[in-house]
């Protein structure tokens, strides 16, 4: 081999060796008003693309979508119970309030709304780097967002200053959501990640179900 052949060769092997190992822990939460068909509030959590949980409210059901998702909230009743409280209890309330306010600003009485957030957090595995999302959405448009770097809401829509204002000056919240974004969200999917490593690359066909 050559000494261009060679160097085209290590360089090859270079670019692949420094190729980031990259994973996404992703919530998507839906809640409704006015709308009979669909839960009030439901959610999923995606790990790398896959669906690991499933929250109904209305049914009062949680779910693990994965085998070691299962086991996971089987070891760590920790896991379960901040899970349970998230499902059952904080994100019902705050979303019925938030949907509520943005009723009342928007002048409407009737119909139906619907309110979605996505959020979590994106965790470089080569050089360790988080980057934290939160998104919100409100009757299928764009509306608020979250920058982590300056902790602030940017609103994306003219109609969401009222709310990018309001939260801007709750430093406390602001506070616990760099939190979330920053330490609970990586840790959560550091863990999840190595269960998976660790867990036989299959579904699991027979759900637990963990009421409320």
């Amino acid at each position: 081999m050559d000494k261009e052949k060679m160097k085209l060769f290590l360089l090859i092997l270079l670019c692949c060796g420094s190729f980031a190992v990259k994973h996404l822990l992703k919530y998507f939460v839906t809640g409704s008003s006015g709308a009979p068909n669909i839960p009030e509030l439901f959610g999923v959590l995606m790990v790398d693309g896959i669906q690991v949980g499933y929250c109904d409210v209305s049914k009062k059901i949680l779910e693990p979508r994965q085998e070691w998702a299962k086991n996971i909230l089987e070891k760590h009743p920790e896991q379960l119970g901040w899970y349970k409280h998230k499902c059952f209890e904080h994100q019902p309330n705050f979303f019925r309030e938030l949907i509520s306010s943005l009723k009342q600003q928007f002048n409407q009485s009737e119909g139906v709304h619907i309110l979605q957030r996505i959020d979590g957090c994106e965790w470089d595995e080569t050089t360790g780097e988080v980057i934290g999302i939160i998104q919100y959405h409100y009757n299928g448009e764009d509306f608020l967002e979250f920058d982590l770097k300056k902790r602030t809401w940017i609103a994306l829509k003219p109609e969401a200053d009222v709310t990018k204002q309001k939260w801007d000056k709750d430093q406390p919240r602001i506070t616990h959501k760099e939190n979330d974004l920053k330490n609970i969200c990586p840790a959560h999917l550091k863990m999840y990640v190595k269960h998976v490593k660790s867990s036989p690359q299959k579904k699991s066909h027979e759900l637990i179900k963990f009421r409320g």
